[in-house]
């Protein structure tokens, strides 16, 4: 008797915002939405945060292919807050 193949849930956005962090250091919104087609990474991270997960977060200054001179943030360092015992 043949045994069925499981079949393997696909990946959550934020356990995917977490993989991308971890392969290249850091991702912005742009980012998010080229490569993992996230289009709301800042409630990704909210949704982390509230997981547990400290999230490190950086202000970066981009030129548009416009030319226009704007601030995005970047966010790193995605880790699993310890929790503390007393």
């Amino acid at each position: 008797m043949k045994k069925k193949a499981e079949k393997k849930k696909p990946m959550t956005q934020k356990e995917a915002v977490r993989k991308y962090v971890k392969e290249h250091g850091s991702i912005t919104s742009m980012e998010a939405f080229q490569e993992l087609g996230i289009t709301r990474l800042a409630a990704r991270i909210a949704d982390l945060v509230a997981d547990g997960y400290s999230v490190k977060k950086t202000s970066v200054r981009y030129t548009t292919p416009l030319g226009t001179k704007v601030m995005i943030t970047q966010y790193s360092d995605i880790r699993k807050k310890r929790k503390v015992r007393l």
